[in-house]
């Protein structure tokens, strides 16, 4: 940059005074260094002045001006002469504009960073006055300027919406995109604001729109691509100047395979087509879908992905689907429009939860799933239900919770028929209440990887091996009862060893917590091959933030722990 600056001003004094180009030559070295300590500006204004100046002057002073010159802005030893300031806090700017900020500092060197380069960004013209900052797109941001000292200032910058767009013969054009349908002429003259009178309307690219043009004083433009932005050429004959708007074509808006019947409890995700997307960022996102009814009967949340630009920064994201709880009995109504004007509306039937709708109890209280059955999210067993048998959630890995009221017994994996199988990960389950279970098999709740806290009653005897496998995310373990369960293998024999349920491999910490007074008998019961192998003896309380130690702690305290942030 030195180089560049320097010749502009070495040309400027070649130019204006041959004399001082000459004198100025013999400061080569000297500005060479402490320029980088001076201003542009302040160089050529002081420049300027002494141009004026008579040729005898000149030569007489140029040794002292040019010390006085190149010196400006230099940090003195002795303190400051400056304060680092910006003219302005506060800036608003239409999108694709830009205006400058003067900045007043000690030292040199500014950088300015953004909050947001989508919506505005900034760069110092000449080092160390002024900042010329660029509104991109509508939105907010904030910029921070630091000089070398690390000196800074935060300047809140809000770029509002483009309107239209003016041409330098006074051609003005809406700036809003247009929306064109599939085989649909629309009437686009009203785009056109201001101008001659004599106006034309073409399209660069015929494979996004099918045509555009005039016709009977009409100008319009008819769309053929759905879902794809194209533009189309506004021309002002008479003024010879043109402007380019943004079009859409129109996708239809739907959401696939939604049920006419929902369980009450029951979660279901429906891909969302035809979504409207600029391909630009706006506010953070690239979507213009909002939820606008909703009667209560079920709840409704959009499902984005991100979107990243070519070096892997998240940008915006977009909406590719629409997830759906079911709440209360009776017909479920939500409503959605998309950002190019189309509405959506979704309805279904919320249906009562009955247990027996979707499992069979047999005169000995196994339970199974009845044939073609999809359970919802959350279910609760039939109170009749005394045994679970093997598999019988195969499938069925939309649920998130299960309580499984009256069972005594889990017989052994519950999401596969496989005896010693592997079974799929159930990264779905996250909660499971076990109100009067006392055995529970080989491999029961492996793989549910999104699992937290398991909460045994008093009542469990009986602990299969592996049956917590891979429960990577499990952070509690709760015993109630005074005498801790017997470890049984996967031919439901006695093994002894309870802890080998919990061979989970993920590296994280389990708690433990049982009645205080039985830690020695859990100690020896659970401490081989499991996470709790490091017990390190009876703690009275909770665990301390920031604690990294596996720990026994009272079951007194299981009650009060956050699960949400574990």
């Amino acid at each position: 940059m030195f180089l560049f600056d320097y010749q502009l001003l070495i040309n400027y004094c070649y130019k204006n005074n041959k004399l001082f180009y000459t004198n100025l030559l013999s400061f080569f070295a000297y500005l060479k260094k402490i320029y980088y300590f001076c201003s542009e500006l302040e160089i050529i204004y002081n420049i300027k002045n002494l141009v004026k100046m008579k040729t005898t002057t000149l030569i007489l002073t140029a040794a002292v001006v040019a010390t006085t010159i190149f010196s400006c802005g230099k940090k003195d030893d002795s303190g400051d002469s400056k304060t680092f300031s910006v003219s302005s806090t506060q800036v608003t700017l239409v999108e694709g504009n830009n205006t400058t900020i003067k900045v007043s500092t000690p030292a040199s060197g500014i950088k300015v960073t953004s909050s947001n380069e989508n919506v505005a960004s900034g760069r110092g013209l000449d080092g160390t006055i002024i900042v010329e900052i660029d509104g991109k797109k509508a939105g907010a941001a904030v910029l921070t300027i630091t000089d070398h000292q690390k000196n800074s200032a935060k300047v809140n910058v809000t770029v509002s919406k483009k309107t239209s767009t003016v041409t330098p013969k006074g051609f003005e054009v809406k700036s809003d995109i247009i929306f064109l349908k599939k085989n649909v002429e629309t009437d686009v003259t009203g785009w056109v604001k201001k101008g001659s009178g004599n106006y034309t309307v073409s399209t660069p690219n015929t494979s996004v729109v099918k045509e555009a043009g005039k016709k009977n004083g009409r100008l319009y433009a008819i769309g053929l691509a759905e879902g794809t932005n194209g533009e189309i050429i506004f021309k002002d004959i008479d003024k010879g100047e043109e402007v380019r708007v943004p079009v859409y074509v129109i996708a239809p808006f739907t959401a696939t395979d939604v049920p006419a019947s929902m369980a009450a409890n029951d979660v279901q995700t429906f891909n969302l087509t035809g979504v409207y997307n600029t391909g630009t960022l706006e506010n953070g996102r690239y979507d213009r879908v909002t939820i606008t009814t909703n009667n209560g009967k079920a709840e409704a949340t959009l499902v984005t992905n991100d979107v990243k630009n070519n070096v892997g920064q998240k940008t915006g994201e977009i909406t590719t689907a629409i997830k759906i709880t079911a709440k209360q009995a009776g017909e479920a109504v939500i409503q959605l429009t998309n950002g190019d004007g189309q509405s959506l509306e979704i309805k279904f039937t919320v249906t009562a939860y009955v247990a027996n709708n979707y499992f069979n109890v047999d005169a000995d209280g196994v339970l199974t799933i009845k044939s073609g059955v999809r359970l919802p999210a959350e279910v609760v067993l039939p109170s009749n239900a005394k045994k679970v048998a093997r598999g019988v959630f195969e499938g069925q890995t939309q649920v998130q919770k299960i309580d499984f009221n009256n069972v005594t017994e889990i017989e052994g994996p519950l999401y596969t028929t496989d005896r010693n199988g592997f079974v799929q990960e159930v990264g779905s389950l996250n909660k499971v209440i076990l109100r009067k279970v006392e055995k529970i098999g080989y491999n029961a709740f492996a793989q549910a990887t999104n699992l937290k806290a398991i909460d045994f009653p008093a009542t469990l005897k009986f602990l299969g091996q592996s049956a917590f496998l891979r429960c990577n995310q499990l952070k509690a373990v709760a015993f109630r009862g005074t005498t801790p369960p017997v470890g049984i293998n996967n031919n439901g024999n006695v093994s002894g060893n309870a802890g080998a349920a919990f061979d989970t491999d993920g590296g994280n910490r389990v708690r433990l917590f049982i009645p205080i007074s039985s830690a020695a008998a859990y100690q020896t019961a659970l401490n081989t091959d499991s996470k709790f192998r490091y017990l390190k003896g009876a703690q009275g309380v909770d665990w301390y933030p920031g604690d990294t130690h596996q720990a026994i702690v009272d079951i007194a305290n299981f009650d009060k722990v956050d699960f949400s942030k574990l």
